[in-house]
């Protein structure tokens, strides 16, 4: 398995997790099919919530995911690991964006693009992105300075 630093576009990328490829992962053609793929890129999105600082920020709050939209650019055959590099790259009122690297053996396999919205768990409506969050996501937002992103 290679390192994230040594993939061309890793720099894009502040968030790394590595998740095992399962034979339950594999379809009749005997490669990885676009479910386990979409579950990949979901792995690699919880990984953005795992602080603690973040997890006490979102308390009550649910992430949902509203759009994914994942570009496949070559198969993936079990075994095998998959590293997912995700990053944020907007910061919206109710809403954020995600971008992911998927990378197996071979290299990048697939991108993802995910608009994820919060929402108040009680009653289910959008809330606004938490000021804590804002601040923790603009230092990693792709393209962007912590000052472009508005906090108020």
């Amino acid at each position: 398995m290679m390192n994230p630093t040594e993939f061309a576009d890793s720099a894009a990328y502040p968030f790394w997790v590595i998740d095992r490829i399962r034979n339950s992962d594999t379809d009749q053609f005997q490669h990885v099919n676009n479910a386990a793929i979409a579950s990949f890129c979901e792995a690699g999105r919880m990984a953005l919530f795992e602080t603690p600082i973040l997890q006490e920020a979102i308390a009550g709050l649910n992430v949902v995911v509203v759009k994914l939209t994942i570009s496949f650019e070559r198969e993936l055959f079990y075994p095998g690991a998959v590293q997912v590099g995700t990053c944020v790259t907007v910061i919206g009122n109710t809403s954020f964006q995600v971008s992911q690297g998927l990378y197996g053996i071979q290299g990048r396999f697939a991108t993802s693009e995910a608009t994820c919205v919060m929402m108040k768990r009680a009653g289910h409506k959008p809330v606004r992105v938490p000021d804590t969050v804002r601040m923790l996501f603009a230092a990693h937002v792709k393209g962007r300075s912590r000052d472009d992103i508005p906090l108020s």
